[in-house]
């Protein structure tokens, strides 16, 4: 049988409005020089203090490195040069678009820059303009590192099981070069013109289901301009299969990297919540288990992981778990964020300084990238899981087993259980009675309290916060009330049963 033929995909260069397209980006962190580079050989005349930085560009054969010079001269007053056309001299170019924005009360303002810059990049058959988009955050202890990203990128059409969709390719090494390992591949496959990063967004060298079939993409050409898009021997069981295996393969590469973290002491600070309340970690939390999380209100997959965090938060708190957070919110987030954990139930102490990324306990901790998160013996002080296993499904199985490891994951023995001198039509009755039926499943499941995890709180108790629920403007029926009274005392051990409807 004759293989189906190759579709050759044509795309036309974007010099600008990338980002505006697919939303998403590869930003880059810049490292500032120590003294002024080879490559820039011409600087602007009245410098006061400048700082350089080398950003690589254009394709291996023909990569360059093209300064640029950012002078901050006051906490207000900052201009930006790059050498678009890359001769080294930056007096011949035109000064990059360098904007301030002021947030906080007066006095005490958070000053953060962004701006743009486009540069001359080589290909072997054509020179185009790629636009860089910088940015540097401000914070209460100074500004930030100089980050840029793309803003340029190719675009198109393909027709995929005789539909047309448009098509884009993002240049991930942020150099102008389109490598299969460092470009994604992304589709507007519902036509609706924005793209969905979960859907939408793929691996350039990696196999993709589209309508049902199974395609690769080959032939990638450096400059992003031509691509070929093959359909594929393999199944969608088969890709699907493999999207398994290497997820499992970088699950286990990440917890070996963090293997060396367990057992060891968690590091101690003394900060202040968004209450005003002084909290010492890990002291304060004898008698529990506690995850450290590090997170932000502006954090994506932190705000992908919460639903998880909040129910696991519910269920095995009453056996000795809590939740300390440290959020990574800026100066003028801080205001806002009571009422944003409040709205989500996220009712366990928030810790932020509106230092971001400059937070002396997220330094301490080493924190690169959150979500990031550390279960922490509060006995002992020591380190049980790390983000690996603190995360998505695996959160929940984490929690069970250290929490039975301590001793607090077992539950009793049925209370619920039926008397063996029970009268037969009595037993019957028991036997059919939900709410029975609802506790013994709870206890299976460990989902009561176990003597041991009481007696813990009995002799270590910790203020909580007691959320009243919002009182009704219209009355209920009488089931609707044994209902919930029912379902309310279940969740704390205690059994209720109106006598009326056996509910």
């Amino acid at each position: 049988m004759a293989a189906a033929p190759a579709e050759e995909v044509r795309l036309q260069w974007m010099n600008a409005g990338m980002y505006s397209k697919v939303h998403y980006q590869a930003p880059v962190v810049t490292k500032f020089l120590q003294q002024q580079p080879a490559q820039i050989v011409k600087v602007p005349e009245g410098l006061v203090d400048p700082q350089y930085v080398l950003l690589e560009t254009g394709p291996r054969a023909q990569r360059k490195l093209v300064g640029l010079i950012l002078d901050q001269r006051t906490p207000r007053e900052a201009h930006l040069w790059v050498d678009a056309n890359g001769d080294g001299d930056l007096t011949n170019d035109p000064e990059a678009k360098w904007v301030s924005a002021a947030r906080g009360p007066e006095g005490r303002e958070i000053i953060s820059w962004h701006g743009a810059a486009s540069v001359q990049i080589t290909y072997p058959d054509s020179t185009q303009q790629m636009v860089l988009v910088f940015y540097r955050n401000g914070s209460s202890s100074g500004p930030g590192p100089l980050i840029y990203h793309r803003d340029y990128g190719r675009q198109g059409k393909v027709s995929v099981g005789g539909r047309e969709m448009d098509v884009y390719l993002s240049d991930d090494t942020t150099t102008g070069e389109f490598t299969p390992e460092r470009t994604r591949l992304i589709l507007d496959m519902n036509g609706d013109h924005r793209i969905d990063p979960r859907a939408e967004l793929f691996q350039f060298d990696r196999p993709l289901v589209l309508q049902g079939s199974v395609y690769e993409t080959k032939n990638l050409s450096p400059d992003g301009s031509r691509f070929e898009l093959v359909p594929s021997a393999l199944s969608v069981a088969q890709v699907e299969e493999e999207k398994k295996s290497r997820a499992a393969a970088q699950m286990a590469g990440r917890r070996k990297a963090q293997e060396g973290e367990i057992g060891k002491p968690a590091p101690s600070f003394e900060a202040k919540t968004i209450d005003g309340k002084t909290v010492r970690f890990p002291e304060d939390y004898k008698g529990k288990l506690v995850m450290l999380d590090f997170w932000a209100t502006w954090c994506g997959p932190c705000l992908h992981e919460l639903p998880g965090l909040i129910k696991a938060h519910e269920e095995f708190a009453p056996q000795g778990f809590t939740v300390l957070s440290v959020s990574l919110d800026h100066d003028e987030d801080v205001a806002t964020l009571p009422e944003f954990v409040k709205a989500r139930n996220m009712n366990w102490p928030q810790v932020c300084d509106g230092k971001s990324r400059q937070s002396d306990i997220v330094r301490q901790y080493g924190v690169n990238g959150i979500p990031a998160c550390w279960l922490v013996d509060g006995d002992t002080g020591r380190i049980l899981a790390t983000s690996v296993d603190l995360r998505g499904e695996a959160l929940r199985e984490t929690l069970a087993k250290a929490l039975a490891a301590k001793g607090f994951g077992k539950a009793p023995a049925p209370m619920a259980t039926i008397p063996p001198s029970a009268e037969k039509a009595e037993r019957e009755d028991l036997a059919s009675n939900s709410l029975v039926d609802r506790l013994q499943k709870l206890a299976a499941k460990e989902g009561l309290m176990s003597a041991q995890a009481l007696q813990s709180q009995l002799a270590h108790p910790t203020p909580a916060r007691l959320n009243l629920a919002t009182p009704l403007n219209t009355p209920l029926r009488g089931r609707e009330i044994a209902k919930r009274a029912a379902e309310a005392h279940v969740r704390v051990g205690w059994v209720y049963q109106c006598t009326k409807c056996s509910r």
